[in-house]
């Protein structure tokens, strides 16, 4: 049967599909026409749109480059069939190989770029050049202009609508001072002259530090594979990276749907960490025609949901997790953290007994419950582990994920209870986000123990909360043990 249903998958995803009224294209054939007719595809940047474009024409140039090279070769364009074909089959290797070798990336940019300025140069209008080739050459640079106005005008559109939130909110609000928490945990405002590249990193990718501080040391047989976020450009050790856009290669790794093959299978391609942006999985989420995508990314469920018909990549992470192969390193999705870590007495304490396979269908789920949001009961008994958990040491790391840090619990516990006795003399010892976490914990749980605004913590609670499970930029990273 799993056989089947992983042909049936590939059939979906090579196919396009046409009922009464509907056409429904792979996702693979129209991420080309997403770079002229999305704004972008990423919250905080128009990296898609803009850079998507310009890739775009590089490949036309250098595809119509190599064609012009040997249709018209003699001595004199030596050098442009040499440029052209050595780009193209760099690429082809490039696609071949999966990407993921930053110096390899870089040359290749390098040598597309003398290619592309190469074919420009001798494509350029001489002087006896014939008019009808003028007319041409000035209606594709007029064309090309006219198209670069309108990618500038909707970016100014995108930015615009989010100019009120998130990191172009702080860059606002930070200008000319910021806010610190002093010694004595006392909050602070000092003069800001300028952001620096730690702030600016800190505030657009916060969530890639406590992974960052993980492998820091990481030898070159230790691979990550990267899913869906821009990790590999900060990393230090850049040897042995994978880049998996939409979980394809890792689904492949682990589509027998046996733990410890799988695991075999990614020791022996010398992987350690696996990091993923899960919210690749709106591709195939949103939408009539991709749902193969989804079963790639999740799994395939039965038509209420309720069942697991074929595992996909989620769910067998979640299997291997659950059979001692693969730890959770940190998640800033407060459900990927309960679906990794917790065990199943904790999880029946709250959600009662299942099967062992309904079990694992659940333990999926909340790993990418923003997937889920139409079953409450799902979300409501995620939040109630998260308040139940809040008073102690351990609710206290939950908050601190759901700030996108990483601290020692038990340390910063200990400051809490000596805060909420009056006992704290100084708090020089912790750094800025320690300093953070344990004053936001302890205004929580303050303001939650007084009847008067219990109410406004329980708000407070809950969008830290829905924020976690349901925000833009969201990580999971995991190690192989």
């Amino acid at each position: 049967r799993d056989e089947y249903k992983a042909l049936e998958t590939y059939y979906q995803e090579h196919s396009i599909l046409t009922t009464t009224g509907s056409v429904f294209i792979p996702y693979r054939y129209i991420v080309p026409l997403n770079i002229v007719f999305n704004r972008s595809l990423q919250n905080l940047s128009s990296y898609y749109t803009d850079i998507g474009l310009i890739w775009l024409c590089v490949f036309v140039v250098i595809g119509f480059g190599l064609l012009y090279a040997i249709l018209s070769y003699d001595r004199k364009y030596k050098h442009l069939l040499f440029l052209s074909f050595g780009t193209v089959i760099g690429w082809i290797i490039w696609w071949a190989i999966g990407g993921g070798i930053l110096w390899y990336g870089l040359g290749l940019v390098i040598w597309s770029t003398l290619t592309v300025t190469a074919l420009l140069q001798e494509w350029a209008p001489k002087k006896e050049s014939s008019i009808e080739f003028k007319t041409i050459y000035g209606l594709l640079v007029g064309f090309l202009a006219i198209f670069l106005a309108i990618q500038a005008f909707m970016n100014g559109m995108r930015i615009a609508s989010q100019a009120g939130e998130g990191p172009f909110e702080q860059y606002k609000s930070n200008v000319g001072e910021k806010q610190e928490f002093g010694d004595k945990l006392e909050l602070k405002n000092t003069i800001s002259y300028k952001f620096t590249a730690k702030d600016i990193f800190n505030m657009q990718f916060g969530q890639y530090q406590p992974f960052l501080e993980a492998v820091k040391n990481r030898t070159a047989d230790q691979g990550v594979l990267i899913a869906g976020t821009y990790l590999q450009y900060f990393l230090n050790n850049q040897k042995n990276l994978r880049l998996d856009g939409m979980l394809t290669r890792l689904w492949e790794e682990l589509s027998d749907f046996n733990s410890c093959r799988s695991y075999q299978r990614l020791k022996n391609e010398k992987l350690k960490y696996l990091i993923i942006d899960p919210n690749i999985g709106t591709v195939g989420r949103a939408g009539e025609g991709n749902e193969s995508l989804f079963y790639r990314f999740f799994a395939r469920l039965t038509s209420d949901e309720q069942h697991i018909e074929t595992h996909g990549t989620i769910s067998m992470l979640v299997k291997m997790a659950q059979e001692g192969y693969l730890k959770l390193i940190f998640t800033n999705n407060i459900g990927a953290k309960y679906a990794f870590t917790l065990s199943d007495e904790e999880l029946t304490s709250v959600f009662g007994s299942h099967s062992a396979e309904d079990l694992l269908l659940i333990r999926a789920k909340m790993a990418v419950a923003r997937f889920f949001s139409e079953d409450q009961d799902l979300i409501s008994k995620i939040y109630a582990l998260f308040g139940q958990r809040l008073p102690t040491q351990k609710g206290l790391g939950d908050l601190a994920n759901t700030l996108q840090k990483q601290v020692d619990e038990e340390k910063l516990y200990q400051i809490f209870l000596q805060m909420a006795e009056g006992q704290l003399t100084s708090a020089s010892s912790l750094t800025q986000d320690e300093r953070i976490v344990v004053s936001q914990y302890y205004g929580l749980i303050k303001m939650l123990s007084d009847k008067t605004t219990a109410e406004q913590g329980q708000n407070v609670l809950f969008n830290l909360f829905q924020k976690s499970l349901a925000g833009s930029s969201q990580i999971i990273s995991l190690e192989l043990r």
